[in-house]
């Protein structure tokens, strides 16, 4: 269910992934992903912004609010017996997010996401609930009393409005916050990289975000150039997250080696930034 899906968070991962199960295309939701790497390096590396509460990216669910084709509603709720109810009766178009407790995420769906809340997808089947968690991907047949340890006192209701049109797809492209663009690369010292407070934490931080943009891209811009080209980009992005997570695990303290590696994917980044605009240009 959550296979090529670029979520941000667990909320947007549902609601891009319950979209798809009901036929949107998904992809030109990713508009807003050719946010420049200096940008993020200055957000995330530079000021310290933690990206799983940073607003830098506008978040897909917050778009789609705003053109109407969903509702998401926060729904204040102590009562689990009224949650179970609620699931029970979902319309068609309507789909629950629950939030569940934090030993619950730790010791049952092994999740370790760096924000405090969870929130998994309640489902009721043929006479069973079913918990669905997007990262690990899994699925949790439960009864109602399980419901009701894990719950955490409020939930969303999405809300499924009204299909895609063309012009909400020209909107999508109008409005995108960043562009492709040229770009030079960004004039950092090792010295003034030696004097950031948890580099490798940071950075990794970073790349994790880029990853996902970066995925993005290629996603959103294939609807009218070739992005296979990115492919290359992708892995090497990936390769360079690993080795920056085995450094932290590791506690390494060699400032050369982050320096290196942010070195190298800021070379790629922009290469690839220049070879999609040349493609743009020409359509």
């Amino acid at each position: 269910m959550y296979e090529n899906i670029y979520g941000l968070s667990c909320v947007e991962n549902y609601v891009l992934a319950i979209l798809r199960e009901n036929k949107f295309d998904i992809t030109y939701l990713y508009n807003n992903a050719a946010i420049s790497f200096a940008e993020l390096f200055e957000c995330i590396v530079i000021q310290g912004e933690k990206p799983e509460y940073s607003s830098i990216i506008p978040r897909i669910q917050d778009t789609l609010k705003q053109m109407e084709i969903i509702t998401l509603k926060l729904q204040m709720q102590m009562d689990y017996e009224k949650v179970i109810v609620e699931i029970e009766n979902c319309k068609k178009n309507e789909f629950i997010l629950v939030k569940v407790k934090p030993d619950f995420t730790k010791s049952k769906l092994f999740a370790r996401g760096f924000r405090d809340d969870h929130y998994v997808f309640a489902k009721y089947n043929s006479g069973v609930f079913e918990i669905f968690n997007d990262i690990p991907e899994k699925i949790i047949k439960t009864t109602t009393d399980e419901l009701a340890d894990m719950y955490a006192g409020n939930y969303f209701l999405l809300s499924i409005n009204r299909d895609f049109s063309q012009k909400d797809l020209q909107l999508l492209w109008n409005n995108r916050k960043d562009m492709p663009q040229h770009l030079e690369a960004l004039s950092v010292s090792i010295d003034e990289f030696q004097s950031i407070e948890d580099i490798g934490i940071k950075l990794r931080n970073m790349l994790g975000v880029l990853k996902t943009t970066r995925y993005r891209l290629k996603e959103y811009y294939a609807n009218y150039v070739n992005t296979e080209f990115l492919t290359a980009y992708l892995q090497l992005i990936e390769r360079q997250y690993a080795i920056v997570e085995y450094y932290n695990l590791r506690k390494v303290n060699e400032i050369q080696k982050y320096f290196k590696l942010y070195k190298e994917v800021q070379k790629a980044d922009i290469e690839n930034m220049h070879m999609l605009c040349k493609k743009l240009e020409e359509i």
